[in-house]
C-alpha cells in the first residue's frame, strides 16, 4: 500500500506527463488534427490519457509522442481505453531499437467485436470461458457445433477452454475453440506480460484476455474490412512485442522503427579491417528424445503447399522449421522483418522434419556486435 507521500509523487508525475502531452499537441496541432474526427476537443483526449495513467502509472514513463499517438489511434478506431467495458488497453512497451519506453494501443476483445460488427455482415460475436465442471463438447467439419452447459456452482473450477461464435446476417455461424494451454502459449509471448506482469491485463483480467485471444483468431476468418484488419494487426503487434510506431501520429519528427538487422558493410579495403562478427546462434538437439531448441535470427517465413497440406516454413540459416500454427507464423514473420532473435523449441518428425513446438520472441538484446 503506497504512502500518502508516494501517492502525491505519483499523481504529480502523471499530471506532469499530461502537461508535456498538451505542449506536444499544441506544437503539432495542425499535424494531429488532420488525423482526428472534426468534432474533437484536445481536453477530451488528454482526459482519456489522465484516466489511463491513473489506471497504470507506468504509462507516465512512456515517451510522450508515443502515448499521445496511442490516444489518437483510440479516437481513430472509436474505442475508449481504461473503461470497465475493456474495449481497449494502453500498455508500456520497451522499444529496444529506439531505446525508450513507448505506449501501445491494444484493442480488447469487446473492442474487436465492436469493430467486426460495424460493417453489417457479422451481426454479433459471442465469446465464453469453459470451466472444469462445465459440460462441454464441440465439433468441426461440415456442421460445426458447440454444446456448453455451465456448472451452476459457486466454484465451477479452473478454465479449460475458450470459444467464440460469430453470427452472420444470413443466419450462418462460425466457431473457434482454444484450450487454456494454447492461450497461455500466446500469453507467454506477450512482450507486455513479460515486461511488467503485475500491471499486465493478462494478470488482472486473465479470463477476459483468454476470450480476447479466441475472438482475435476468429476475426481472422471473417470477411474483414480495413478497420478490422488494422485492429487485429495492432493487437498482434502489441502482444508479440513489435513496434507499432504510433508516435508518428503525434509528431511529424518521429520516424518508423528501423527494420531488419544492422547491415554488415563490406569495407573498401579488407586487409587490416575486421568486419562485425555476429554472435553465434545456439542449437541443441537430444537424439534420444528427438527434440531440441534453436536461438537466433529468422531469415524468412513463408507458406507453401505440400501435397494436401498448407504448411508454414521458417528458415533460420541452414535450419528449416515447419508449423501449422498461424500465431507462430505471425511471430516469425515479424522477427524476420525487424531482425529480432527468437527461441524455437522443436521436435523431429518421423519423416525427419523439424516441427515447431513453441516459438518465443527474444527481442534484439543479443544483436550483432563488432
Amino acid at each position: 500500500m503506497p504512502t500518502k507521500t508516494e501517492e502525491k509523487k505519483e499523481v504529480g508525475w502523471v499530471e506532469s506527463s499530461i502537461l508535456t502531452m498538451r505542449d506536444l499537441f499544441l506544437a503539432n496541432r495542425e499535424h494531429i488534427t488532420k488525423m482526428l474526427p472534426r468534432a474533437f476537443r484536445v481536453d477530451d483526449l488528454l482526459e482519456l490519457g489522465l484516466t489511463a495513467m491513473q489506471e497504470n502509472p507506468k504509462l507516465a514513463e512512456c515517451h510522450p509522442a508515443s502515448f499521445l499517438g496511442a490516444l489518437i489511434k483510440c479516437r481513430q478506431m472509436r474505442l475508449k481505453p481504461a473503461t470497465p467495458a475493456g474495449h481497449a488497453h494502453l500498455v508500456p512497451f520497451m522499444n529496444s531499437r529506439k531505446n525508450r519506453l513507448e505506449a501501445q494501443f491494444i484493442p480488447g476483445y469487446r473492442g474487436l467485436i465492436d469493430v467486426a460488427t460495424r460493417d453489417g455482415d457479422v451481426v454479433k460475436i459471442e465469446s465464453r470461458v469453459v470451466h472444469a465442471k462445465d459440460k462441454f463438447d464441440y465439433e468441426y467439419g461440415t456442421e460445426p457445433k458447440i454444446t456448453h452447459v455451465p456448472a451452476r456452482e459457486a466454484q465451477p473450477g479452473e478454465p479449460t477452454h475458450y470459444y467464440a461464435v460469430a453470427f452472420h446476417k444470413d443466419g450462418s455461424k462460425q466457431i473457434d475453440v482454444m484450450t487454456v494451454a494454447e492461450v497461455e502459449r500466446i500469453r507467454n509471448r506477450s512482450q507486455g506480460y513479460r515486461f511488467d506482469k503485475s500491471n499486465s491485463p493478462w494478470t488482472s483480467d486473465a479470463e477476459e484476455m483468454g476470450k480476447k485471444t479466441v475472438v482475435r483468431r476468429i476475426c481472422k476468418m471473417l470477411p474483414a474490412g480495413e478497420e478490422l484488419q488494422e485492429a487485429v494487426s495492432l493487437q498482434e503487434r502489441g502482444e508479440l512485442g513489435f513496434p507499432q510506431d504510433l508516435a508518428m501520429l503525434a509528431s511529424p519528427k518521429e520516424t518508423a522503427t528501423p527494420k531488419g538487422p544492422e547491415p554488415i558493410r563490406e569495407p573498401e579495403e579488407k586487409k587490416d579491417i575486421k568486419k562485425p562478427i555476429r554472435i553465434p546462434d545456439k542449437l541443441s538437439f537430444d537424439e534420444a528424445k528427438g527434440e531440441g531448441f534453436y536461438e537466433g535470427y529468422v531469415d524468412s517465413a513463408n507458406t507453401e503447399r505440400r501435397g494436401k497440406y498448407t504448411v508454414h516454413l521458417i528458415k533460420c540459416g541452414e535450419m528449416e522449421f515447419g508449423t501449422f500454427n498461424t500465431e507462430d507464423m505471425a511471430l516469425a514473420q515479424s522477427a524476420a522483418q525487424y531482425g529480432l532473435r527468437v527461441r524455437i523449441m522443436f521436435k523431429k518428425t518421423a519423416k525427419g522434419n523439424n516441427s515447431i513446438a513453441s516459438i518465443e520472441n527474444l527481442g534484439d538484446t543479443n544483436a550483432p556486435k563488432a
